[in-house]
């Protein structure tokens, strides 16, 4: 009966996993860890969601909904962490503020009163640049603002119908880059950067260097200062411990390589960025990294020996003496 208290239920065979909008930056890592969790015999069922917001709100449903998904730092609140831990932080989300104008703004108190694509409802964006807008006196009364999702923030932006687009995506969209090189459309460089670091825990300050986005016709022109958040995956406090290591592993063959703002090697961070508390069993893998078992056998295989090794040890020590 002892023995039985340590022993986890096999693990599952399938797995949901709430993803982002279709054909989004997050979709697209999800697709990755599905291929990933495959070769252990995981099916990974990725669910496409309107955004950041309908993610939390799948972790939390009772049944159905999802075991995992992506959320991003400042999104969740201390009444939304219920349940749900931290598996690892992923990547970086920065913040890209296009704007029209030939006048540099770097200050974003200076978009009063003009109108401004705020990113679609429940997403992460919108989640996020809600309380900096409103520190800045930003907000329905003073602007206009539009809650438009990335494409069409973009499109939008490049006709005019809006004076600055908050994107949530960028560098990873061709429409982005060719945006960025139209003469009437600058990328805001963050004067305050640390300022907002400071007044909101969730917030980092990222530099993108001159060129990096398009080195032939050198995007940005000069080195861009900008914020960001970072993006995480979330998982419900009762995901079985061998699936949050391979949510461990994928994050660290998708994840673990240089990006625009990443350094190799710096993600899967396993560091508490805001409310959501992180998955003992994640830092624990992070750390000390697969069993032996797991090591030399494959996944299944490795957690029947386990099973077995944990239930006959103890039969073993009463019924050899008696």
């Amino acid at each position: 009966w002892f023995a039985m208290q340590f022993l986890h239920p096999v693990p599952p065979r399938h797995v949901v996993f709430a993803a982002g909008p279709e054909h989004g930056a997050l979709q697209a890592f999800a697709l990755r860890y599905r291929a990933i969790l495959a070769r252990e015999g995981v099916t990974l069922d990725v669910k496409v969601t309107r955004g950041i917001a309908e993610n939390l709100a799948m972790l939390h449903e009772a049944r159905g909904g999802a075991d995992a998904g992506f959320l991003v730092a400042g999104a969740t609140g201390a009444g939304d962490t219920a349940g749900i831990e931290n598996v690892g932080n992923v990547a970086y989300a920065p913040l890209w503020v296009l704007y029209r104008g030939e006048r540099e703004v770097r200050d974003l108190v200076e978009f009063k009163g003009r109108r401004i694509a705020t990113g679609a409802p429940g997403s992460g964006l919108a989640a996020v640049i809600a309380p900096v807008l409103a520190a800045n006196g930003i907000d329905a009364r003073s602007s206009r603002l539009f809650e438009l999702p990335f494409d069409e923030a973009l499109a939008a932006l490049v006709r005019g119908e809006v004076d600055v687009a908050f994107l949530g995506e960028g560098p990873q969209h061709p429409e982005f880059i060719d945006a960025l090189a139209r003469p009437d459309v600058r990328l805001m460089d963050f004067a305050r950067a640390d300022a907002y670091a400071r007044r909101f825990p969730w917030i980092r300050p990222l530099k993108l260097p001159a060129g990096t986005l398009d080195f032939q016709r050198n995007l940005p022109s000069r080195e861009v200062q900008l914020i960001g958040s970072t993006v995480m995956i979330a998982a419900r406090e009762s995901l079985h411990p061998t699936i949050v290591d391979l949510l461990v592993d994928a994050a660290r063959e998708v994840h673990g390589g240089n990006g625009f703002f990443e350094a190799r090697g710096e993600f899967p961070d396993m560091h508490r960025v805001d409310d959501l508390p992180m998955s003992e069993q994640a830092v624990r893998y992070a750390q000390s990294g697969p069993t032996f078992l797991r090591r030399y056998l494959p996944l299944w295989l490795a957690d029947f020996a386990q099973r077995v090794f944990t239930l006959a040890l103890p039969f073993l020590l009463i019924a050899l003496p008696a």
